[in-house]
């Protein structure tokens, strides 16, 4: 699998250098990665994974897909996604996160608290426009694209859901933000 070899050789590599730090080590070599950060709303540790260009440069800034997973147990819908991201030329240079929600979201602080702090976390460390991040998710993990985008409007420049829920009443909360979403009747 894709990820699972990425993710052994980052933690490889990580224990290989103890001089460089980890988050410079991976701008150097781009790719796909486990990344971890100390979540001070619980005192837990709150791991993401990220992919970078393998031409990462902090002088230039980079527009964030953040998506939000179903589940675990859908490894080859995310492969799919970075494959393609990674592979296709045609595509800008971008950073993806896959960020997992700490519980539920739907305006619970500790879910809701968690996202930000990781989306903080990857402002903080690397170059990222500001202006274009965009939230993606599939069946529950739009759910949680949609809930963070309508607790917070102003995060995200657009959205790409397939087959989720949103909250109806907080959705006007989020009119101005172009939106793709793919749905189907059974």
């Amino acid at each position: 699998n894709f990820i699972y070899n990425e993710m052994k050789e980052c933690h490889q590599c990580n224990t290989f250098n103890n001089s460089l730090n980890y988050i410079e080590w991976i701008k150097e070599k781009g790719g796909f990665y486990p990344l971890s950060f100390y979540l001070e709303l619980d005192g837990s540790i709150y791991t993401y994974t990220i992919s970078l260009p393998t031409n990462y440069d902090d002088s230039h800034v980079y527009p964030l897909i953040i998506i939000f997973p179903y589940f675990d147990e859908r490894p080859d819908l995310l492969d799919t996604i970075f494959r393609k991201i990674i592979n296709d030329p045609e595509i800008e240079d971008i950073i993806c996160i896959i960020a997992n929600p700490l519980g539920q979201t739907m305006g619970s602080y500790m879910g809701d608290t968690a996202i930000i702090n990781c989306i903080d976390h990857v402002k903080s460390n690397f170059s990222i426009d500001e202006n274009r991040i965009y939230g993606m998710g599939y069946s529950i993990g739009s759910y949680t694209t949609f809930t963070i985008a309508q607790n917070y409007p102003d995060l995200f420049a657009a959205l790409f859901v397939c087959s989720g829920e949103y909250m109806t009443e907080t959705i006007e909360n989020i009119k101005h933000i172009p939106l793709i979403y793919i749905s189907s009747d059974l």
